[in-house]
């Protein structure tokens, strides 16, 4: 079934319109989707942490070469990491207080909002109630500001992540069928 010379007009123009990022900026913003979480990154078995260098030993001891081991081992830890976010999202616990040290560190306005107060309050003694308010109501969009640019925990469908525990453990799998005799 061929389509209308009309209908392949329409899509070419409506493939012109959307192909994605176009600036530096978006393209960057695009190039790191999938690193967003970590989750589609694989464990570098020749970099084993002390916890996975265990396993891998564990494994070992079992008559494995010691290079299949360590394979095995990042396998065995990618997959904990997936299943551990899954846990985390059905099940989720309490929401970290947010570091008002580094706010206040990063956010150098506040600093200079509170410099102005106390300048105010030196010279005149005093500080309307008028200008306070202002003050205040400024430092909560400064506060409010940080907080929105402070990276979010993955809060989202469960079903959206399921796709990398399903290749983390398929990857493990494969991994354990490549020990078994021919």
């Amino acid at each position: 079934m061929t389509s209308s010379p009309r209908r392949r007009r329409a899509n070419r123009a409506n493939a012109l319109r959307s192909t994605g990022p176009r600036t530096a900026l978006g393209k960057c913003a695009a190039s790191l989707n999938a690193t967003r979480h970590g989750l589609s990154t694989h464990t570098d078995p020749d970099a084993l942490g002390p916890t996975a260098q265990g396993v891998a030993d564990l494994v070992a001891l079992d008559g494995i070469a010691p290079a299949k081991a360590r394979e095995l081992a990042a396998r065995i830890v990618d997959f904990e990491r997936n299943l551990s976010l899954q846990r985390a999202l059905l099940l989720p616990g309490p929401q970290p207080e947010p570091d008002l040290g580094r706010m206040q560190r990063e956010t150098p306005e506040l600093d200079m909002l509170q410099e102005a107060l106390d300048w105010e309050l030196h010279t005149t003694g005093r500080v309307p109630k008028r200008r306070l308010k202002g003050f205040a109501t400024q430092a909560a969009r400064l506060q409010a500001s940080w907080l929105r640019r402070q990276p979010k925990p993955a809060r989202a469908n469960p079903a959206a992540y399921d796709r990398y525990l399903r290749r983390a453990a398929n990857q493990l799998t494969r991994a354990l069928r490549s020990l078994r005799p021919p």
